[in-house]
């Protein structure tokens, strides 16, 4: 057991020692947090700076007028950090006076390679800049870029020493990692990649590619600038200007105005965007891998389309109304408003639905596999139809009444109910039956191959006709009394006499 507790203990030295080694190597970042080393004058000074490690204190003792800008590199690198991760878990945290917490001291983590570079690439641009603007006497601008133009004209200027931030950056950063203790380590190795990525990138960002070109003829002015984040055209005559913006981030930009109009193009990675301004109107379209968006306003109205994978949709704005289309793999929707009123289509796998809404009114026709359906409302009532194999259906309503018919293969079934009553009749291959219900009574006539059947009733009484190939039947019931007739075919009777005969004989 005391054998395992002792192994325990040396490895969690071993550990704590390479953890302590991954966060010295941005210990100099404790500079942000003095509030200025402008007046540095004596070369003791240094010795009382926390952070530094022998190298970096000699370094600060040549060059004492350069330790402002290591202090403003570092509080430059911390603040983007910050700004970076502000909205991650870890925040670049700098409380309690240690640099980023602990998150550096784990080996290897994004956050360790993120901090060496933005620190490295921190002091070099400090140090640029303050040669740049002359602070610094062992520095200055870097005069090594000139040139002569094609019409003979020589040009120079004060470009930022970038060369001069970057040597010392590198001497100063690195001086940590090129140690004796921590040469060719491999954390050492990944630090020291991570503080040249850092000053690569700055170095690509500040460094001087070419300067502005312009020439001026009587037919106009031409200027071009090219630099590291792109090249710049710019053309000026009579006829118009023409502007052309190339970037490095993989995009193009062009804008040409003339008397006619404005024309402008962008193209980038996620797409192209095209304006044209005339006299006459806007047109605008994008393209993105998304689908094409295009836009027209001219006098008349508005005219927008946009096509996209999932399908196409355009809309039609004028004085005289609104026209807006959408096509999808599921169907076609189309909608019209006008002054006079709306109109709706809708055209699918399942069929046809139809609406128009009017002043007058409002129809709406439905067309399916199934049949045919169509409703039609206006002041005057409400007039709907069905058909289906089953039949045709159709109901009217109006402040006069209701009027239902059902037609189908076997049989015709029609309803008319008004204020004076109600009038039903129904016609079958088996006949035909009317029922009139009014005030005044009701009447009932049954027409059958078997026959006619008649019934009136009214206050006065009842009467029922039966008529049939035997003969006719008729009775009336009043309060009076019933009456009762009986009418047989004459051939009937002579077959009764015939029989008696028979029966005597």
């Amino acid at each position: 057991m005391k054998q395992s507790h002792w192994i325990c203990m040396v490895y969690g030295l071993v550990i704590f020692y390479i953890s302590l080694l991954s966060v010295d190597g941005v210990r100099w970042m404790a500079l942000a947090q003095v509030s200025s080393l402008a007046h540095m004058s004596d070369e003791d000074s240094c010795e009382q700076l926390a952070g530094l490690v022998k190298r970096q204190k000699k370094l600060c003792k040549r060059h004492l007028e350069l330790m402002d800008s290591v202090r403003a590199g570092a509080q430059m690198a911390i603040e983007e950090c910050q700004s970076q991760f502000k909205y991650r878990r870890w925040n670049c945290s700098t409380e309690n006076d240690k640099q980023f917490g602990n998150v550096i001291m784990k080996q290897g983590t994004r956050e360790a390679a993120f901090v060496h570079s933005i620190s490295s690439a921190g002091v070099a641009h400090a140090v640029t800049r303050a040669c740049s603007s002359g602070q610094l006497r062992k520095c200055g601008c870097d005069r090594t870029l000139r040139g002569r133009s094609q019409e003979n004209f020589e040009w120079s200027g004060c470009s930022d020493n970038i060369a001069y931030g970057i040597a010392f950056s590198k001497v100063f950063v690195d001086a940590r990692e090129r140690g004796k203790k921590r040469r060719n380590k491999p954390r050492s190795v990944m630090n020291l990649h991570n503080n040249e990525a850092g000053r690569r990138i700055l170095e690509f960002r500040l460094q001087v590619v070419s300067v502005a070109r312009t020439v001026v003829t009587p037919g106009g002015i031409s200027s071009t600038v090219v630099t590291p984040g792109g090249i710049s055209s710019m053309v000026v005559t009579p006829g118009g200007i023409s502007s052309t913006v190339v970037t490095s981030g993989g995009g193009i930009s062009s804008t040409v105005v003339t008397p006619g109009g404005i024309s402008s193009t962008v193209v980038t990675p996620g797409g192209i965007s095209s304006t044209f301004v005339t006299p006459g109107g806007i047109i605008s379209t994008v393209v993105t891998p998304c689908g094409i968006s295009s836009t027209v306003v001219t006098p008349g109205g508005i005219s927008s389309t946009v096509v996209t994978p999932c399908g196409i949709s355009s809309t039609v704005v004028t004085p005289g109304g609104i026209s807006s289309t959408v096509v999808t793999p599921g169907g076609i929707s189309s909608t019209v408003v006008t002054s006079g009123g709306i109109s709706s289509t809708v055209v699918t796998p399942g069929g046809i639905s139809s609406t128009v809404v009017t002043s007058g009114g409002i129809s709406s026709t439905v067309v399916t596999s199934g049949g045919i359906s169509s409703t039609v409302v206006t002041s005057g009532g409400i007039s709907s139809t069905v058909v289906t194999q089953g039949g045709i259906s159709s109901t009217v309503v109006t402040p006069g009444g209701i009027s239902s018919t059902v037609v189908t293969p076997g049989c015709i079934s029609s309803t008319v109910v008004t204020p004076d009553g109600i009038n039903s009749t129904f016609v079958s291959p088996g006949g035909i039956s009317s029922t009139v219900v009014t005030p005044g009574g009701i009447s009932s006539t049954v027409v059958t191959p078997g026959g006619i059947s008649s019934t009136v009733v009214t206050p006065g009484g009842i009467s029922s006709t039966v008529v049939t190939p035997g003969g006719i039947s008729s009775t009336v019931v009043t309060p009076g009394g019933i009456s009762s007739t009986v009418v047989t075919r004459r051939e009937d009777d002579e077959d009764k006499l015939r029989q008696k005969k028979r029966k005597k004989l």
